[in-house]
């Protein structure tokens, strides 16, 4: 009986450790996924939007914000924050997640280049 007694002791803890990284990491991977999802969907831009500078920010201010409804459809623990074109060939796109039982707020960024379309 005592046998049982301290293997439980020793297992429940690490049987708890053991879920609570396998929940981070699947909350990890499905950030990251979620932010290169969000940066390839902004980032699939009109060629004629390419022309002029003022067109391309609306296309990408427009794809951002229809990402982010389709991202608090789907999975409404994230949210998209930053989502801008940083220079003339790169998008950058943060989301965040919120807390969530034993996991803390989280937040990824990804960056991408847009096609070259001269």
């Amino acid at each position: 009986m005592l046998e049982l007694a301290l293997s439980l002791s020793l297992l429940l803890p690490l049987s708890i450790t053991a879920i609570h990284w396998g929940v981070r990491l699947q909350r990890d991977w499905q950030m990251e996924e979620s932010a290169t999802a969000a940066a390839r969907y902004v980032s699939d831009l009109q060629p004629s939007s390419f022309i002029r500078q003022t067109s391309m920010d609306e296309q990408i201010r427009m794809r951002c914000a229809r990402f982010s409804e389709l991202l608090e459809q789907q999975l409404p623990a994230f949210r998209l924050g930053q989502c801008l074109r940083i220079d003339s060939k790169t998008i950058s796109v943060e989301l965040h997640a919120a807390p969530r039982g034993l996991l803390d707020a989280a937040v990824t960024q990804r960056r991408w280049t847009l096609p070259d379309h001269h």
